[in-house]
């Protein structure tokens, strides 16, 4: 599934990898940002089942209200968050989002990350909902 810009330019793209029912209920998604000549990827991003629930259950509300906001974040602490919320009255909606990974050197570590936002296209919140309802239903 792939969320792009209203110019085309930018987007992210969730690939499922794998789901785990038991002992916690969760998806690991290979996730790739490209935003003008910035990008990022994980291959590894765990969700928990019931935050994407919540996630898809505040994007059709605030598809329907045109405003709020709906956030989605990975279970590791700052590895991935996204953001989609109102920013006028209008209806007009921005996707904020932050993605990095931990990296290990031959003798340190650290961690590379990529973030910044984009306008989308509200008419895309829809599509949004139904494409992650799908990935939960698998």
């Amino acid at each position: 599934m792939k969320i792009e810009s209203m110019n085309r330019r930018s987007g992210i793209a969730f690939e499922l990898v794998e789901t785990h029912q038991a002992p916690l209920p969760s998806l690991c998604f290979s996730i790739t940002i490209s935003d003008n000549e910035y990008s990022g990827a994980n291959p590894q991003v765990w969700v928990e089942a019931r935050d994407l629930h919540a996630f898809i259950s505040a994007v059709k509300k605030i598809n329907l209200e045109r405003q709020g906001s709906a956030t989605l974040e990975g279970m590791s602490p700052q590895e991935f968050q996204l953001t989609l919320q109102s920013v006028n009255r209008k209806g007009d909606f921005v996707l904020d989002y932050s993605l990095s990974k931990h990296v290990y050197l031959d003798y340190s570590s650290t961690k590379r990350a990529v973030s910044g936002a984009f306008d989308i296209n509200p008419s895309d919140l829809e599509r949004i909902a139904k494409s992650f309802s799908a990935l939960v239903s698998i």
